[in-house]
């Protein structure tokens, strides 16, 4: 992605916690922010590892990549038309999801309609 939200570089190189999730978007007066995947491990702890980017052009998908430790774009849709759609845009998300973290428990997405 060549215009990745700026946010993505502010990023720990690690999943963020859903505290740390909810503090972001109270403070970012640039994009609107909102988790996608909360991953639970075998010990119960929640980690969030896909978040969903607006900035009122495009709606960016990142998330983070264990194996590189740092956040990844890994998709990108307009906000105009037909492209950015709930149900495909929930699919993409766990299909990279299930790409990037084989060892989770269990997954859950956030339902973007309500969002």
């Amino acid at each position: 992605m060549t215009d990745e939200p700026q946010i993505q570089n502010a990023l720990p190189s690690r999943a963020l916690r859903v505290s740390e999730v909810e503090k972001l978007i109270r403070s970012s007066d640039e994009y609107l922010v909102w988790p996608s995947s909360i991953l639970t491990d075998e010990a119960g702890h929640k980690e969030v590892v896909t978040l969903l980017l607006n900035t009122g052009e495009h709606v960016h998908a990142v998330g983070f990549d264990p194996e590189k430790e740092t956040w990844v774009g890994f998709e990108k849709w307009d906000v105009e038309g037909d492209e950015f759609n709930r149900e495909k845009t929930n699919e993409r998300i766990q299909e990279w999801v299930g790409e990037h973290h084989e060892d989770v428990v269990s997954h859950s997405s956030y339902d973007l309609e309500e969002e």
